[in-house]
């Protein structure tokens, strides 16, 4: 968590212009990937660039439903 908080807040910290050269440069590089060696990414790289958002808050509730699903389960002390 505090990777990726440490990640979100270091883009941010980029002036507009900075963020949107980015987000270009990712998009640039999955459009020219080779099926041949990226199978799975070339399979969805139109949906890719709509996940250049924050995802932060998806990890942490994932993070959460999986603690959540292991408590049961953990030993009782």
């Amino acid at each position: 968590m505090l990777s990726h908080a440490a990640t979100e807040a270091a883009f941010h910290a980029l002036s507009p212009q900075q963020r949107e050269t980015d987000h270009r440069s990712w998009r640039n590089v999955y459009q020219g990937l080779d099926p041949a060696t990226h199978p799975s990414l070339t399979a969805v790289r139109q949906e890719l660039p709509a996940m250049a958002d924050s995802s932060f808050e998806q990890a942490v509730d994932l993070l959460l439903e999986a603690l959540a699903a292991r408590a049961p389960a953990l030993p009782r002390r």
